[in-house]
Order: structure tokens, then sequence, then C-alpha cells
């Protein structure tokens, strides 16, 4: 039989072991992923469970690593927003980390000060909103009507709305064009396509003839130390019949010293009656583009995973632009106005899209085409929602083959992370 003071001996530590146990469970209860350590940024959306009003993500091995957190909504099938919600963070590259992180959820502390957004949106007049990160100026999304002066008024290509512009590079650059000279309806980052075929009537949303977009109502705003969010809701109109709902997410990550990464997720459910959607004959364009403020000037580079477009020839496009091409990222450099050197930006294909990869329109003077259904088409019944997932990203200079392969591969590898 043991004594009273190796029994209260015992009791003591096996207390002491309960309560450090409890820590050690405290702190690693809740919410946990495993990520990838790739040597590139990680900006991650993950739908979880949310464990506690404000915390962070903490690195099992080295606890002093914290990456912040915010939520947003999740996003159902059709675009709306759901009341699950979606972990939103920024997991910088670290090159002495190798294998896999473990990251758990730590609760911010009584007196720990909860962090600030990052991010503003500022209304804009009537037709637009900017979004700032402090200083830096990150994009404006027009949701009214943008109109051209120097078009006439009985020009349908005079006005244009829904779309992203100005997109600015990490240099204070604008990176993006809207009514070019040289093709007047191409605008910023936009999503149309130049055949749409209803009840047998042909329409062009590609330049705004017989079919236009309009603004219908916000789903939602927010901003957050890692993200800036926006969900928005539009109509295609034929006449004043709506035809197609489009809901459009935007979210803006947190930059690093060098980059940027913007997604956009693009959910499209026709109303009442079929929709056929068909690509341009022998070139695919029609769905998301990106007009890069590139013309005249043709120092551009396209990058491609297995080539690189510069321009030759005399005439407006290169004989090395390539058109109707299945591709799962491209990318443009060039000396953009009123920037200090050379940037780039490029449009990444979610592993998850339609008919993967889609085919592309690429053109060394400004624009990247995602060509979506492409030339085939495909017609679209009322209830049947269609989503379109991309990434954009924002480079400060211009960036090689290995660096965007790697880029595609941290954006692709991310979407298998899931939280538990």
């Amino acid at each position: 039989m043991r004594s009273f003071p190796t029994l209260l001996f015992l009791l003591i530590c096996t207390a002491m072991g309960l309560a450090a146990c409890g820590r050690w469970a405290s702190a690693q209860t809740g919410l946990e992923i495993t990520v990838p350590a790739v040597h590139q940024d990680l900006c991650l959306a993950i739908q979880a469970e949310r464990p506690g009003p404000h915390g962070a993500l903490v690195d099992r091995e080295s606890p002093d690593r914290k990456f912040p957190v915010q939520w947003a909504p999740a996003i159902a099938g059709d675009g709306t927003p759901t009341d699950d919600q979606v972990l939103l963070t920024r997991i910088p590259s670290s090159a002495d980390v190798d294998g896999t992180r473990q990251l758990h959820w730590q609760p911010l502390a009584d007196d720990q000060p909860v962090l600030q957004p990052a991010f503003q949106w500022v209304d804009k007049g009537d037709a637009s909103i900017k979004l700032v990160e402090g200083d830096d100026r990150v994009l404006a999304y027009n949701h009214g009507n943008i109109i051209s002066d120097s078009l006439p008024e009985d020009d349908y290509r005079r006005s244009r709305s829904c779309y992203i512009h100005p997109l600015w590079g990490l240099n204070g650059e604008v990176l993006t064009d809207d009514f070019p000279a040289d093709h007047v309806h191409h605008h910023g980052v936009f999503w149309t396509w130049p055949h749409v075929e209803i009840d047998g009537r042909h329409c062009d949303l590609w330049v705004s003839r017989g079919i236009r977009q309009r603004f219908i109502k916000w789903l939602h705003r927010s901003e957050g130390p890692v993200a800036a969010v926006i969900g928005v809701e539009n109509g295609w109109f034929v006449d004043d019949r709506q035809v197609m709902t489009e809901r459009i997410w935007i979210r803006a990550f947190q930059a690093s010293e060098t980059e940027r990464a913007i997604d956009l997720q693009l959910v499209f459910s026709p109303t009442d009656r079929p929709v056929k959607l068909v690509g341009s004959p022998g070139k695919s364009y029609g769905g998301l583009t990106v007009r890069f403020d590139v013309w005249p000037r043709r120092d551009a580079i396209v990058r491609v995973p297995d080539r690189t477009l510069r321009h030759v020839g005399s005439g407006q496009a290169s004989s090395e632009d390539l058109s109707n091409t299945r591709l799962p990222w491209a990318s443009l450099s060039s000396h953009f106005p009123d920037a200090p050197h050379r940037s780039a930006g490029t449009i990444l294909i979610h592993p998850d899209h339609p008919d993967y990869p889609p085919t592309w329109l690429t053109r060394c003077y400004g624009p990247l085409c995602v060509g979506w259904p492409g030339v085939e088409g495909r017609e679209f019944q009322p209830g049947e929602s269609f989503t379109l997932r991309y990434r954009l990203l924002v480079h400060k200079t211009e960036v090689e083959h290995a660096h965007l392969q790697q880029a595609y591969a941290a954006y692709s590898d991310s979407q298998d992370i899931q939280a538990r």
C-alpha cells in the first residue's frame, strides 16, 4: 500500500499531466489543414467550420509562424452566397520548409488586438467601386454604364458595364485598356461571347449588339486583413427581357512584394429558355478576356507552357499568335505606361474548369482570351448553372516560365487542400 505522500505526489503529477494535455488539446482542437511546402505563396479559400470569432493559423513545427485568417460566405452552385463559411488565408513561401506543413487554428488571446482590414472598397460615383490596399490601388469594378464620348450616341459599343477596369499593377501602373482604338469593344477584364442564340435569334454580347449586361444587385462586399471579397448579380437582357443571370465573385488577396492573386468565380444560369453560346469560328474566343494596354507598342511577350510568343510581322496580329489552342495558363508581359520597368499579368485556369484545359486565343498586341465552350458551342437549359473559375496573377516584374509553372502548380495543388 502506497504512503500518503506518494499518493499525493501521484495525484499532483496526474493533475499536471491532465492540465498539460488540456492545453495541448486546446491548441490542437478545431480546424487543421495540411499544406504543401511549395516555394510560392499559397492563397487559399477553403470551406470550413468556423471555430471562433478571431484567430490565426499556426505552423505546428514552427509556432512563431502565424498566418492571418478571415472568413467569407461559401458560394452555392447557382452563385448565391450560403450560410457556410470559407476560410481565406495567404501562406507565404518558405525556402527552408520541405515536405508539408501542418497548420492548426489558434484563437486570438484576450489581450491580442484584432487585425484591421488591409483593404477598402471605395464607391466612385454611381457606376464604379474601387479597391485599395493601403495606399495602393488594386482594381475597379464597373457596375454601371461607362460611356465613351468619342463614339456616336447610336453606336452600341459606346457604353458597357459589369467588368473590371482598371486593373492596377504593383508599380502603380494600369495594366488593362478600355475602348482601345484598335478594338473599341474590348474592356479591361470582361466575360462576353460573340454568338448568343436565344429562340432562334442571334445576339452578340462581345460588342453589345442586341444583348447587354446590366447590374441587378450586390450579393456581398467585405474587406479584411487577408483579402477583399465582392459578389454581384448581373443579368443579360435582350431588350427588357432577362435571358441569363450571371453571379460574379471577386477575391483579391493581399499582395506580396512581387505578386498579387485575384480569384474570379463566374456563375451563369439561363432564366426561362435555353441559351446557346458559341466561340468565334477558327479562333474560339468567347468567355473570360483580359485586354492588356500594350498597343500600339509591340514589345509584349506572351508566355504559354511550351513556348514564348512575340510580335512577328507588320500587321496588328503576330504570326506567332495562337488560336483555338488548349492551355492551362497564359501570361503577357510588357513595359506598361507609367511603369518603371516591364511587368506582367497571368491567367490561370482552375483545374475543375469545364473541358479542362479550354481553348484560347492569344494576341501579342494585348488581349488574352479564354474560349469556352469554344467553336463547337453548347446550349444551356433553364435551371442549369455553369461555373467558370480563374486566377489572375499580377506580377511586379517580368517572370519566366519556371516561375509561371510553379505558380500554376501551387494554384492547382491548393484546390485539394481541405480542413479537418
